[in-house]
């Protein structure tokens, strides 16, 4: 945003506070095709269980302490032995992204958590190794889901600041350790200006709620005439 409105154009105090926002991206997003559906051992049969979110945890009794090791590695910049993992398979849900040839099914594992910069290595050496091993982890819930892959791509924190120009590759904006009042709010100090991203009331993920919040917000503005409503003739020095 600053980027587009000039840093110069708004006040030090709150310049500080959008630098204080800053935090390393920690999320390893990797989109596969697939040649078939994967058998999970638990529900052998359709059920439905294609459909749904699927949460991948450690085996263990102690999960939580477990993922709390998980999130201490990453914040030494190492890659996590037992990370959160969220899977999808979107083209059951919605076929018409597959191939019109192949009928390659559309797989995403979402990884939480892992570092931005790696200690001691780079993601370039470490990328498909961690990848193979996270396919390991798939494997012992859908035997042989590894086998089915044709493609794949992977996109870890760097990757995401560099195709998408999300600022460190962070895919919330403003991290969600920030409370609500705490977050980027819709109107910015410069008039007729409103973020609508991520980084407002209530966070991140797909839900559209930023959006329609800015935009009730801009709604009530103009009802109370604090802004004016643009002429689409009159050209703007913007």
């Amino acid at each position: 945003m600053r980027d587009l409105i000039g840093k110069k154009n708004l006040s030090p105090e709150y310049n500080l506070r959008l630098d204080n926002y800053k935090r390393d991206g920690t999320t390893l997003k990797i989109m596969l095709a697939l040649k078939d559906l994967p058998k999970f051992t638990c529900l052998p049969n359709n059920v439905g269980q294609w459909n749904t979110t699927i949460h991948i945890l450690p085996q263990s009794e102690n999960v939580v302490d477990l993922l709390k090791k998980a999130y201490s590695d990453v914040q030494q910049g190492k890659l996590p032995e037992n990370p959160a993992i969220e899977w999808y398979i979107h083209s059951v849900v919605d076929p018409s992204i597959q191939d019109g040839k192949t009928k390659y099914h559309s797989m995403a594992l979402f990884v939480q958590w892992v570092p931005y910069e790696l200690k001691g290595t780079t993601w370039e050496k470490e990328e498909s190794k961690y990848v193979d091993y996270l396919l390991s982890i798939i494997d012992k819930f859908a035997p042989g889901t590894s086998q089915l892959v044709v493609d794949r791509l992977v996109l870890t924190p760097p990757k995401l600041e560099k195709y998408f120009g999300i600022s460190r590759g962070h895919i919330h904006h403003v991290d969600n350790s920030f409370g609500f009042n705490d977050r980027l709010p819709y109107a910015q100090p410069i008039k007729g200006l409103y973020s609508c991203s991520a980084g407002t009331h209530p966070a991140g993920s797909v839900i559209g709620c930023g959006g329609h919040n800015s935009s009730m917000k801009i709604l009530k503005e103009l009802k109370d005439n604090r802004i004016q409503k643009i002429n689409p003739t009159v050209k703007s020095n913007l």
